[in-house]
């Protein structure tokens, strides 16, 4: 996914500034370094159905550990051994002979503030280790083959620098304090880091699996065929949404099509997110869901002119295909979501461009093309076109009162409410000069 993707679909960021993204609906790290780990498999999924089968068995596995995760991980002892680690502490080199306690001594007594630090925090790295090899001694069949390397690094370190001096350690004996700092800083800092890159990728897998329950998320079928098909899918980031389906299997190009207000954007993303979710390896808002496995994501929704770059709209649009058509020459396997294509030029421009753009769509067998539009007059050129669904928003008017629905039904809708909507929201006695309104 490309940045505007990212914008469009409210990835990393909302529209209006509030914490309704999708990053912030998953996000329950609880290092920096897991929300990192967890921001890079949102924006970059997995693109090959074995990862993401795999990913979604560990997801499986772990989520009966979610609440035990929470109890032996802390975040304020995470970032203790990360500051400790990198700490310019001056590291004491101890030379093997009579002098070493003598100058572990004479630190500690120079330097009280910095000795308690050093001594402080390998505590604290000390009941990390012994907690997270507990742990996964404790559930070994939850997570993967590469686990066994991690965990022979934290007995490695436990036992021989932790088991054999825990009573000189608990006293805050200066040469055993300082003796084990040199050992951990200056010869066994890249084990630690490694560890605590596992804890990250842990964190943030956890949080995934914590995030499907919270949401009851369900997790879709895989397939290798191409197809996206949802049954009552909905939108996460809408109070009491209303669930609609989604069946492409045959046809790869689908428009839909609706008055404004309908529903149509909404329904669009909510595909979108869950394509994502899916090749992350978690649970979709939906009943069920049977996916294809797709290289990229693309969208066409917050477009906008530039003035620095002296493009109109329609320049802008006619850009972001140039950049599609460049992805799929790249990836073929491609997911599209775009809202009211060319809508920066008049409506037969628009018709004619759509249509073409549709006619080179479908040399696109392994890609989804999937269009909100207005254009009703798209559904004569294509309609006995076998790979291409209309799918349609139906808004009921009664009185001056618009009702929506937001189901999603299979056919078109002709519905003009433009004015009818313009007229509910009260413009009309807004822009009418006081002197004349009865």
């Amino acid at each position: 996914m490309d940045a505007q993707t990212l914008l469009d679909l409210e990835i990393l960021e909302s529209a209006d500034g509030n914490k309704n993204y999708l990053l912030h609906l998953l996000n329950y790290t609880i290092t920096q370094g897991g929300e990192d780990v967890l921001k890079h498999k949102l924006i970059q999924p997995f693109t090959s159905l074995k990862k993401i089968t795999e990913q979604q068995t560990i997801i499986k596995q772990l989520i009966p550990l979610v609440e035990i995760w929470h109890e032996i991980i802390n975040k304020r002892d995470i970032a203790a051994v990360e500051q400790y680690l990198q700490s310019n502490i001056q590291i004491i080199d101890f030379e093997a002979d009579f002098f070493d306690k003598w100058r572990a001594k004479l630190f500690k007594w120079q330097h009280p503030d910095y000795f308690h630090y050093l001594h402080s925090n390998i505590i604290v790295l000390q009941n990390l280790l012994e907690n997270l090899k507990k742990f996964i001694e404790q559930y070994p069949k939850q997570f993967p083959e590469w686990i066994d390397s991690i965990n022979s690094i934290i007995h490695q370190i436990s036992e021989n620098l932790f088991s054999k001096n825990t009573t000189l350690l608990s006293n805050k004996t200066a040469f055993t304090t300082l003796f084990i700092d040199e050992q951990i800083r200056k010869n066994k800092a890249n084990n630690i880091k490694n560890i605590l890159e596992w804890i990250y990728e842990t964190d943030a897998i956890i949080s995934m699996a914590k995030a499907c329950v919270e949401h009851r998320l369900v997790f879709p079928e895989l397939t290798s065929s191409p197809g996206i098909n949802f049954i009552d899918l909905r939108h996460l980031m809408v109070k009491n949404p209303i669930s609609n389906d989604l069946h492409l299997t045959h046809q790869n190009i689908l428009f839909v099509t609706g008055p404004n207000m309908a529903g149509k954007t909404t329904y669009l993303k909510s595909i979108a997110h869950a394509i994502i979710l899916t090749h992350m390896g978690m649970g979709i808002p939906a009943k069920k869901g049977i996916v294809g496995v797709f290289n990229n994501l693309f969208s066409f929704i917050g477009i906008t002119d530039s003035i620095s770059k002296g493009e109109s709209y329609f320049q802008s649009e006619i850009n972001r295909i140039k950049l599609l058509a460049e992805c799929l020459q790249k990836h073929e396997k491609v997911a599209l979501i775009m809202d009211e294509p060319f809508k920066g030029t008049n409506i037969k421009d628009a018709l004619d461009c759509t249509i073409l753009f549709t006619q080179l769509a479908l040399q696109w067998q392994n890609s989804y093309f999937i269009m909100a539009t207005h254009l009703t007059e798209i559904y004569a050129n294509f309609k006995d076109n076998s790979r291409v669904a209309f799918y349609y928003f139906e808004t009921k008017q009664q009185g001056s009162q618009l009702i929506f629905n937001y189901k999603c039904q299979q056919g078109i809708s002709e519905q003009r409410l433009g004015l009818a909507i313009f007229k509910q929201t009260g413009l009309p006695t807004l822009m009418t000069p006081k002197k004349y309104c009865k």
